[in-house]
């Protein structure tokens, strides 16, 4: 997420903004106001957004993979709900 915003195609957010980002990531805090700015600068940017299109995708991918190998089962079924649930909720 974190090269998706700073990314120069990325223009949601300023350059200004990316190195605030980096600096704070560098920092290595656990203070909170700290953090949750570099989460609002992730959010502006899109990349929170990004990241969860691409898990989701990671997602489908992996069982389109291992759908066809696993045998027909109770615990196959679950899974493929899971993943259902997964891709399809609103984050």
């Amino acid at each position: 997420m974190v090269l998706n915003a700073y990314d120069q195609k990325n223009t949601n957010i300023s350059q200004e903004e990316k190195d605030r980002l980096v600096e704070i990531l560098d920092m290595g805090t656990n203070d909170d106001e700290i953090i949750m700015e570099a989460i609002d600068i992730l959010h502006k940017s899109g990349s929170i957004e990004y990241g969860f299109k691409k898990s989701k995708e990671m997602l489908n991918d992996a069982w389109t993979g291992l759908a066809p190998v696993l045998p027909e089962s109770k615990t196959k079924d679950q899974l493929r709900q899971l993943s259902e649930y997964l891709v399809n909720r609103d984050l």
